[in-house]
This record gives C-alpha cells, structure tokens and sequence, in this order.
C-alpha cells in the first residue's frame, strides 16, 4: 500500500527548496488526489496546469486538473479544462 501522507511530505521539502520543480508540484497534486485531499490537488495541480496550459510537461496534470474541480464542484470550470485537452489532442508536447 502507498503511503500518501509520507509522500506529501517528501515532496513538500522538495519544492521548499526548488519551489518551482513541476514534477514535485505534479506529484504532490497527485498525491492529493489520491489521498482525497481535493481542495489542496487543485492548488498544486492547478499550479503545474497554468505553467504552460496545452504544453504542460504532465499533460496527464490537466486531466486531474478537471477531474479535481469536478469533485470540489467547479463544473464550469472542469468542463473548460477537459475541452482544453481535447483541442490539444495530437499536439506536440
């Protein structure tokens, strides 16, 4: 079994050293995400999503990016972010 309290906090340190690291910042949303903590998966993973929106380096991040403001009932919202992905389908990364 994962431990996703732990990991929250090894990436925590990691991006109080290099708070500008997107794979921590994917990684801890996702952490989130998976432990159920939605309100804290949308500030990170929202943080890698207006990094480089279409061009993210985790385009997987924009997919939970939508799928977490579904949860915290930001439809509107979610809706924008999953068509985003659509329209960028097949576009380099």
């Amino acid at each position: 079994m994962h431990s996703y309290y732990n990991a929250t906090g090894y990436y925590k340190q990691v991006l109080q050293e290099a708070p500008q690291n997107e794979y921590a910042l994917f990684k801890l949303g996702l952490t989130f995400f998976k432990s159920r903590d939605y309100k804290n998966s949308e500030i990170y993973l929202r943080k890698v999503y207006d990094w480089k929106k279409e061009k993210a380096s985790y385009p997987t991040a924009i997919y939970y990016y939508a799928r977490t403001l579904k949860v915290n009932g930001k439809y509107e919202e979610a809706k924008k972010s999953l068509l985003n992905i659509y329209e960028n389908k097949g576009k380099e990364q």
